[in-house]
């Protein structure tokens, strides 16, 4: 994750030095594609996938939306807390500390959306909020578009994908993780959920833990996980093992079991955070805290 956040650092250091975009189509993004106009069917399956950088490369997200939500309504970029460079954990990067709840944090930021079509697979969306961030019990942050939902798929052809109101996930279950950064996918199942994971400062509950066959490396933070059956948003791709002396440091995350033993997973092991989003939508698919029933921490 420290390496990912360095980058983080110097691309968020970047976008502050140059002036706020205005439109959506005038912000500094990335449109420069790994593929060609008549490439890989790949391209298909990454619609709505987005890269979060105003010139280079730092995180995955999706575009989403919550069952309910008109498509009026601004658009909402799903993605990690740690991709989001704001909150009081600062060394040498910022990010949500323990404890830490960011709420509607006006920001004005250039993510880069694969649209899907062949022909212009790379799109510009502006960025006017961030929504909600956190790295405590769940590492996930969500941003708002200055754009509706009506807009970016008449401009960009992209759909939202939509956050499931699953709350567990059986072993075995098939999901597929897309990149937005690196515009590829990694195919896999589920390989069982961890009561608790730590990582330096942080404490997650219940975190998904994807079979080896989900390769994440640094970029690919902020992907979706999504189900193989219901084609929804389930969860989102957070931290990796890389094996190290010093477990439960920073990019060396150590898994607790529910007797409180600490152990460690084989290197490559990845981990993903269930939306959770979910249960904080209001019947018009409106994100709120104060909705009965929301599992996610509050400021």
């Amino acid at each position: 994750m420290l390496e990912l956040l360095l980058s983080l650092f110097i691309s968020h250091a970047h976008a502050q030095a140059v002036s706020p975009p205005k439109k959506p189509n005038e912000v500094r993004c990335h449109l420069a594609s790994v593929f060609s106009a008549s490439d890989n069917p790949i391209i298909g399956r990454l619609a709505s996938t987005i890269q979060l950088s105003d010139t280079s490369g730092t995180c995955s997200g999706s575009l989403v939306t919550l069952k309910g939500r008109s498509k009026s309504e601004k658009a909402l970029v799903l993605t990690a807390g740690h991709c989001t460079g704001e909150g009081k954990a600062d060394f040498g990067v910022k990010a949500p500390t323990a404890g830490e709840v960011l709420r509607n944090l006006k920001i004005e930021r250039a993510f880069t959306i694969n649209t899907g079509i062949l022909a212009a697979h790379r799109a510009c969306v502006g960025v006017d909020e961030l929504v909600y961030a956190t790295m405590t019990d769940l590492d996930i942050a969500l941003y708002q578009l200055s754009e509706s939902y009506e807009e970016i798929e008449q401009r960009t052809a992209a759909k939202p994908l939509v956050i499931s109101s699953e709350r567990t996930l059986p072993a075995g279950t098939k999901v597929r993780a897309p990149s937005g950064l690196h515009e590829n996918e990694q195919t896999c199942s589920i390989d069982g959920v961890v009561p608790t994971v730590r990582e330096f400062v942080w404490t997650w509950a219940s975190v998904v833990r994807p079979t080896h066959e989900c390769k994440q490396i640094s970029g690919s933070s902020g992907s979706p996980l999504i189900s193989e059956v219901t084609n929804e948003v389930v969860g989102v791709v957070g931290s990796v093992f890389f094996e190290s002396d010093k477990p439960c440091a920073v990019m060396n995350p150590c898994e607790v079991d529910v007797a409180g033993q600490t152990s460690v997973a084989k290197k490559g092991t990845s981990y993903g955070h269930f939306a959770r989003l979910a249960s904080c939508a209001d019947a018009l698919g409106r994100f709120d805290l104060n909705v009965s029933g929301c599992t996610l921490p509050k400021p």
